[in-house]
């Protein structure tokens, strides 16, 4: 049996500085490391592969940067063999970026963190060098935020993904000006800390969730404490998670935007996605109408189970010639719409006289040909778009009121009409490549939420 040579754990030097400490084991044995605090923990899990972030070559890093470093629980930044990788054998040298993995699983291990694998003031952070693929994603070190007047520090116990998290790490979706470049856009944990200038309406210790303009993804966020919600009782961080960002777009369209009335019927496009579930089960609430369209039916299942009233599989049948048949060639009065350019003849076929088509996200593009002003017009219907990251404070604390005294009563035992987030799966932060293609392939219903656990190593955003 040869012997591997292992990587110590690479010192977080003041400056940005590097002290790597290096040990031999044998290969697939267990062996120790010894870090620069003179503290030894045993090898429990070689790492046995490596992936470059920028190309995902498989390469044996010998030195790497503790600022792209991601922490790998116990093993001390273990790695062994690593013969034949990259063509190098042995170990080989490695370069900015580096991303570890441990045995085949990307990214961390199981086992406790030793507290002196993280500098005070920094924490983990999902994050992309670059736009592009899932591939691009890994966990970096970064700052730990401070927060600002009338802010609020939230240690983050599970963040959702969004299909706007998706639109970002491709570069298609940039943040607003002043938003965090780290992806996430809601999150559920516990009051850290109190900015100057807060209302006293939160302290330190309680549970919250929290609408955001990015940083979701991340052990802590700050967030303006007119964004914080209460979380409901006996309900977990992790389905906490899922209610903000996507629950508030559904309130703000059907209420805001769409001024939803008794009786009416709302046709919601992707039934099955984050913010179709939960307008779903808000029409309802508003003791309207919904009817779906989805791609499986497995996903109609999913939404018929929410509440939808009907729902049509947009992939192999007509949906605006079914919705007609449903209301008995009435159609319907709202469109909830993040499809865009190549639905809009099927949704103008559907849509009643007077009714209301809002457009809230692109997913087929934003080009239209042909006569949609002129059937627009015969219809006497309106366009309305909106996106609620972009909207300014006052807006988003107006919305976050009005949702948390109309809406999240809803969330807790007792009521007649009791409202439920849908997290689809949970995967650990270090997972959420795996939780975007899980998205991206249109393979989930609901959020994707990578994992709440009480070691915020492993904080889950929904998906």
């Amino acid at each position: 049996m040869g012997t591997a040579k292992a990587l110590g754990q690479t010192s977080l030097c003041a400056g940005g500085g590097e002290q790597q400490i290096s040990t031999s084991v044998p290969k697939g044995k267990a062996g120790s490391c010894l870090t620069p605090w003179n503290k030894s923990y045993p090898w429990v899990d070689i790492m046995v592969r490596c992936t470059n972030i920028s190309d995902s070559a498989q390469v044996c890093p010998t030195k790497i940067k503790p600022n792209l470093a991601l922490f790998h629980p116990l093993t001390c930044w273990g790695i062994a063999d690593c013969k034949g990788r990259a063509g190098r054998g042995g170990t080989g040298r490695g370069r900015t970026g580096i991303r570890l993995c441990s045995g085949g699983d990307a990214g961390f291990g199981v086992g406790e963190r030793p507290s002196f694998f993280q500098e005070k003031d920094k924490m983990l952070a999902a994050y992309f060098d670059c736009p592009g693929g899932p591939e691009n994603l890994y966990v970096k070190q970064v700052m730990k935020p401070h927060p600002g007047e009338g802010e609020v520090l939230v240690k983050v116990s599970a963040s959702a993904l969004n299909r706007a998290d998706l639109l970002q790490r491709r570069g298609t979706y940039p943040p607003p000006k002043g938003a965090s470049d780290i992806l996430g856009l809601e999150a559920a944990g516990s009051v850290a800390g109190l900015g100057p200038g807060c209302k006293g309406r939160w302290k330190v210790g309680d549970a919250v969730m929290a609408l955001l303009s990015g940083g979701g993804q991340a052990e802590y966020v700050t967030v303006p404490e007119g964004y914080l919600m209460p979380i409901p009782n006996d309900m977990s961080f992790i389905q906490a998670a899922a209610i903000p960002e996507a629950w508030l777009t559904a309130f703000q369209l059907l209420h805001f935007v769409g001024k939803v009335q008794k009786d009416e019927r709302v046709l919601i496009h992707a039934g099955a996605s984050g913010v179709g579930m939960a307008a779903i089960q808000l029409v309802r609430l508003a003791k309207a109408i919904p009817i779906v369209t989805a791609g499986t039916q497995e996903k109609l299942k999913a939404t018929a189970k929410a509440g939808a009233a009907a729902g049509f599989n947009y992939k192999n049948e007509d949906f605006s010639e079914k919705v007609l048949a449903f209301t008995q060639g009435s159609g319907v009065d709202i469109i909830l719409d993040c499809v865009g350019g190549s639905y809009w003849e099927k949704n103008l076929n559907c849509l009643s006289t007077d009714g209301r088509w809002i457009i809230y996200g692109l997913l087929s593009g934003g080009e239209v040909h042909g006569d949609l002003l002129a059937r627009l017009l015969s219809k006497r219907a309106s366009i309305h778009t909106s996106l609620l990251r972009s909207r300014d404070k006052e807006y988003k604390e107006r919305l976050v009121k009005a949702f948390t005294e109309d809406a999240l009563p809803y969330f807790s035992g007792g009521s007649s009409l009791h409202l439920q987030p849908f997290v689809d799966s949970v995967c650990p932060l270090h997972e959420i490549a795996e939780a975007h293609r899980i998205m991206e392939e249109n393979k989930n219903i609901d959020p994707a939420a990578p994992g709440g656990q009480s070691d915020p190593l492993y904080s889950e955003p929904a998906v």
